[in-house]
C-alpha cells in the first residue's frame, strides 16, 4: 500500500536536499562530528520594550532526540509567547486534484529511475506515477525518514509546544499550516523541478542527509550559509519558499500589535536563520541589537551534489 505521509511532516519534505532538506533537518546523534558542546542556533534581539529569542528547530527526529534543554528552558520559560512557524493544532484542505501527472512531466530516463527507487522502498510505482509531482517527491523522501526512524513527534516543534503548554505558554504561529501546503501544490507544473530534484540528488541522500544535520547540530552558520548561497538561482520557488516567508515572519515580529511589547521565543526552520536575507539579518536591519546565545562549531562536512 502506497503510504501518504503526514501533512505537517510533508510540508517539509521539499524537493532539494542542498535547499529544502535544511527545513526539515532531522538529528542523527550517531553521526554528529561536532563537539557536543555546540548547539543549535539561538539568538536574542532586543528594539526597545521587545525581545525575541530565536531558535532554528528541526522539524522531525528520532525518538532520543533532546529540544528542550536547561537552557531553552531558561529562556522559552521567561518568554510571554512561542511563535511557531504555524500552530500544529491546524486543520488543513489537502488537494486531491492537479492537471499535472508524474507520468507527464517526467522523461522516459527519469521514469526509469523513479521506477527502480520505488521498487527499492516498496512503493507502488504505479500509484505514483497519477500523483502530482509534489506529491511524489514528499513521499519519496518522508519513506526515506521513516525507514531512518525519523518522525515529526520527536522533531522541535512538538517537543517545544508541548513544553509549553505544560507551562501555561501561549502559542502562536506565523503563517497557517494551509499556507505551507498551498505553496507546494501551487508549484509551476505541479511541482516538475521539485521531484526531479530529489531525483537527482537521490544518490547522495543519506550523507547529505547527515551533513546536515551535522551542520544543524553544530549551529554552523557558515556551512548552513554555504548550502543556500549553492542553490541561489535554483527558482523562484526558492525565493517563495525562504526569502519571501522571511519577509513575512519579520513584518509580522516588528509590526503586529500583539508583539510591540514583552518577550517572545520564535522557532523556525536553521536555514531562515542565516544568510543576508535570513530573519536575523532583516532584524538587524530594522535596528534590532541581535545577539548569539549558542556556541556554533564546524560540522566538517560538506554536501555531495550531482555535479
Amino acid at each position: 500500500m502506497l503510504y501518504v505521509p503526514k501533512l505537517r511532516l510533508s510540508f517539509k519534505m521539499f524537493a532539494s536536499l542542498r535547499i529544502a532538506f535544511v527545513l526539515l533537518s532531522v538529528f542523527l546523534t550517531t553521526v554528529i562530528s561536532a563537539s557536543a558542546y555546540a548547539q543549535p542556533l539561538l539568538f536574542k534581539a532586543e528594539r526597545g520594550d521587545q525581545t525575541f529569542y530565536i531558535y532554528g528547530t528541526v522539524h522531525v527526529g528520532p525518538n532520543n532526540q533532546i529540544t528542550v534543554t536547561k537552557q531553552i528552558e531558561d529562556v522559552l520559560g521567561v518568554s510571554d509567547t512561542l511563535i511557531l512557524e504555524a500552530k500544529m493544532d491546524q486543520s488543513v484542505q489537502f488537494p486531491t486534484t492537479s492537471r499535472f501527472q508524474v507520468a507527464q512531466v517526467l522523461e522516459k530516463n527519469e521514469l526509469k529511475q523513479l521506477e527502480t527507487i520505488a521498487s527499492e522502498i516498496r512503493i507502488d510505482f504505479g500509484t505514483l506515477q497519477s500523483l502530482p509531482p509534489w506529491h511524489a517527491a514528499l513521499i519519496l523522501q518522508q519513506t526515506t525518514f521513516t525507514q531512518l526512524n525519523y518522525y515529526s513527534e520527536f522533531g522541535s516543534e512538538h517537543q517545544l509546544s508541548d513544553w509549553a503548554k505544560g507551562n501555561g505558554i501561549t502559542i502562536d504561529g506565523l503563517e497557517t499550516l494551509q499556507f505551507q501546503i498551498d505553496l507546494l501544490s501551487q508549484q509551476d507544473e505541479g511541482g516538475k523541478e521539485m521531484l526531479k530534484q530529489t531525483l537527482l540528488e537521490w544518490p547522495h541522500n543519506a550523507h547529505n542527509i547527515q551533513c546536515l544535520l551535522a551542520s544543524w547540530q553544530a549551529g554552523d552558520i557558515k556551512n548552513l550559509s554555504a548550502m543556500l548561497e549553492h542553490d541561489s538561482d535554483s527558482s523562484d520557488f526558492l525565493k517563495r519558499l525562504l526569502i519571501d516567508r522571511n519577509d513575512a515572519w519579520v513584518a509580522k515580529l516588528t509590526n503586529s500589535t500583539k508583539y510591540q511589547k514583552g518577550t517572545y521565543f520564535v522557532a523556525v526552520g536553521a536555514l531562515h536563520l542565516v544568510g543576508p536575507n535570513s530573519v536575523i539579518g532583516l532584524l538587524r536591519s530594522n535596528g534590532y541589537s541581535v545577539t548569539q546565545l549558542s556556541r556554533s562549531e564546524e560540522a566538517k562536512c560538506i554536501m555531495k551534489t550531482h555535479v
